[in-house]
């Protein structure tokens, strides 16, 4: 049975991170720490199935990556995407220097995100996973969730303000 975290409900620690980009819930192996209270959470209409899931994906990261490597690696990513470094070097911006599409270029929430729907994805989930990502197509599912990626109405096609060049 793979270890999925204790959750604590109401935490004050999804608001301190949430200084560049605004956090639900943030993964402290071993706590996943989120900012709803139970009620407040069950009662949003937002699937807290899925949303606790991805947390718990991050918990398995952490617990594969002796937790401080996870953590290192996630800054690594984040950092990097707001620096604008892409695999060529140096670009004016990879992420346009925005940090929710630094986000969705991390490979560890992109393996979260790609998985947080698959409930048994825990139980037959490969060693170091995170290692296919990021992925581009990820990315734009991703963005186009959040809003980010609008839709020329007569094209269908996808605004250029945002690169989706890997980063």
């Amino acid at each position: 049975m793979t270890f999925r975290g204790w959750i604590l409900y109401g935490s004050i620690f999804p608001r301190i991170f949430s200084c560049f980009y605004p956090v639900s819930g943030i993964t402290l192996w071993p706590f996943i720490c989120l900012r709803q209270t139970h009620e407040e959470l069950h009662s949003s209409g937002r699937p807290v199935a899925q949303f606790i899931n991805h947390e718990q994906i991050h918990i398995a990261q952490a617990t594969e990556m002796c937790c401080i490597f996870m953590y290192i690696l996630w800054v690594y990513d984040f950092v990097r995407g707001l620096m604008c470094i892409s695999k060529r070097g140096f670009k004016c911006c990879v992420c346009r220097c925005d940090a929710r599409v630094s986000y969705v270029w991390n490979r560890l929430e992109q393996e979260a995100f790609d998985h947080q729907h698959d409930m048994s994805y825990l139980e037959r989930r490969p060693f170091c996973a995170w290692c296919s990502y990021p992925i581009a197509e990820i990315a734009r599912q991703w963005l186009g969730k959040m809003g980010r990626l609008s839709r020329d109405s007569d094209s269908g096609s996808e605004d250029s303000s945002i690169e989706l060049e890997e980063p």
